[in-house]
């Protein structure tokens, strides 16, 4: 029996391929950044999910739900260093790996979803969107600005 909140996912992703999950920091927990995922591209697409990191939640949701819309409409498999030009208005943005090793604390219902499947859940796979600073830098790149970094942790080692 699911309860209400496994239900409303497993509905999302048969009626809109996707969902996107908002994570942040309880009161009183350490004051890591917030975070969203995709549950669902992997079963709908064959794609890995995406994560964002660091924004306000629903610029987050925008960004992901967009990420997906520009990947299905280039007809383009997300990879790690591709580029997207189409997600956010005077900015682009960058797929970055994630590491495996990240899933169980970051991908926690996108793992239930792929056990609730019938898959492993070792199999779900992950890239993290990037976006940049101000003068267009990535946190993966060293020059990008200390605040920007700060706000999203690399996952991919």
């Amino acid at each position: 029996m699911l309860d209400a909140a496994e239900q409303k996912l497993v509905d999302d992703v048969a009626r809109h391929g996707w969902q996107v999950m908002r994570v942040s920091p309880a009161t009183g927990e350490a004051q890591e950044p917030s975070f969203a995922y995709t549950i669902g591209l992997q079963e709908t697409f064959g794609w890995p999910e995406l994560l964002c990191y660091g924004l306000d939640a629903d610029v987050m949701t925008v960004l992901l739900n967009n990420a997906t819309d520009e990947l299905r409409e280039r007809s383009e498999l997300p990879s790690a260093g591709l580029v997207l030009h189409e997600i956010a208005e005077g900015f682009d943005c960058k797929l970055s790996p994630v590491a495996s090793r990240h899933n169980v604390e970051h991908l926690g219902f996108a793992i239930w979803f792929a056990r609730y499947r019938g898959e492993n859940p070792a199999k779900v796979e992950c890239l993290q969107l990037l976006w940049p600073d101000r003068h267009g830098r990535f946190p993966d790149q060293s020059d990008c600005s200390p605040e920007v970094r700060e706000l999203q942790p690399l996952l991919s080692s």
